[in-house]
């Protein structure tokens, strides 16, 4: 290897390396802009996923033979875009396209860190580091709970109201349930394979400081997910895990928070009435949707409220939003896109743990835009570069 090529390999891992450190620290990071006269949360993270992204541009890399399926969907997303320009205003179609831009981006990650591999990289370095982010999430998390229980404060800000349970970086207990979830299942993955004492803790850790997220859609994809490790690895013993967890549950404490409390119905209101409104956007165009990502601006359109929320862009179910920003037909190539990158893998530790954490992303999207949060979008894209093989 020529010392151009070395030094483009350095650049390229300290890039990856400046990532995965910001990673853990996620909304506290975020710093706003205007753009076109409307305030946009920027990220480091984003940013930097961004720059990584456009410099495959200028590089001769290797394509993997998977892309081709993000590239069905992501063209068929910027048609949908085009189109909904006769139903926006130019600007609101440009905000939105910023978001096409950062998905994008993401799924270029992917090739960004398959290359990386392909240059010699080793996978357990990478499969590694993913368990210390979400390890430093949960140890986020507690001191958060430790120091800050009460953070209704950031309601003033357009968060949700939230008292004694841990929302760690992300701001929001749902998100931070997921990539805590990412780490257990791969630290059960990496005990199961080598029986290390260090794994353990790790789980310990990990699952007490998911438990106190108190998010039921965190447990439940923590649920399937080890029901998934069940039945690849026949380890009939995670039954006892499983079972240990779940009974943990009901002896958390219970303050004087609706958030704390498991039997709360305030949330499924909520989301139903998020529902609703989603299956109302998504008749405006059924077939081709109302443009990646213009949930915002039809959502105002149609039904008016706050531009400044943070959930004005979002829908409380990732298939419900795909199917309001790219209709039926963009329903259809993203599932094919998810079929066609989980399944017909190789039986080694990676694959098992791309599709345990998918089938826990999966369940879980049903609850939250979760397919579509940047940090875990760019966790699976890390999961996904480390368990696809080397065909181009």
């Amino acid at each position: 290897m020529d010392t151009a090529k070395k030094s483009q390999n350095k650049l390229d891992k300290l890039l990856l390396i400046i990532y995965l450190v910001l990673f853990p620290f996620g909304q506290l990071l975020r710093f706003q802009t205007d753009i076109l006269g409307k305030s946009i949360a920027l990220y480091p993270t984003d940013l930097l996923v961004m720059i990584m992204a456009l410099s495959l541009i200028y590089k001769k890399v290797l394509i993997p033979k998977i892309f081709k399926y993000f590239l069905n969907y992501i063209l068929f997303a910027a048609f949908s875009l085009l189109v909904s320009l006769s139903f926006f205003t130019f600007n609101q179609v440009l905000i939105s396209s910023l978001y096409l831009i950062r998905f994008t981006s993401y799924l270029l990650f992917f090739v960004y860190v398959w290359n990386l591999i392909k240059s010699g990289i080793k996978k357990e370095w990478f499969f590694n580091k993913l368990i210390i982010i979400s390890f430093v999430v949960s140890i986020l998390g507690i001191g958060q709970y430790l120091l800050i229980p009460d953070v209704r404060f950031l309601q003033n800000f357009g968060w949700d109201n939230h008292l004694l349970r841990i929302i760690g970086t992300f701001f929001d207990p749902g998100y931070t349930a997921i990539i805590i979830t990412f780490g257990l299942t791969l630290s059960l993955i990496s005990y199961l394979e080598t029986r290390k004492l260090q794994y353990i803790i790790l789980i310990l850790i990990n699952g007490l400081s998911l438990a106190f997220t108190y998010s039921r859609a965190g447990f439940l994809s923590l649920t399937v997910s080890i029901l998934v490790l069940i039945f690849i690895y026949k380890k009939y013993k995670l039954f006892i895990v499983l079972l240990g967890f779940l009974l943990f549950l009901p002896f958390l404490p219970r303050p004087a928070s609706e958030g704390a409390r498991l039997e709360r119905i305030v949330s499924i209101k909520a989301r139903m009435e998020n529902y609703q409104e989603s299956l109302k956007i998504i008749k405006t165009s059924p077939l081709i949707g109302v443009g990646f990502n213009n949930l915002c601006p039809a959502r105002l359109k149609i039904f008016g409220g706050n531009p400044l929320s943070h959930s004005c862009y979002g829908a409380d179910s990732s298939i419900l939003f795909v199917l309001a920003t790219s209709g039926i037909v963009g329903l259809m190539l993203y599932l094919y896109m998810l079929m066609k990158l989980i399944l017909g893998r190789s039986n080694n530790s990676y694959s098992k743990a791309l599709l345990a954490a998918s089938s826990a992303l999966f369940v879980h999207s049903f609850f939250m835009n979760s397919l579509f949060y940047p940090w875990v979008m760019g966790y699976m894209a890390i999961l996904l570069a480390i368990s696809t093989k080397g065909d181009t």
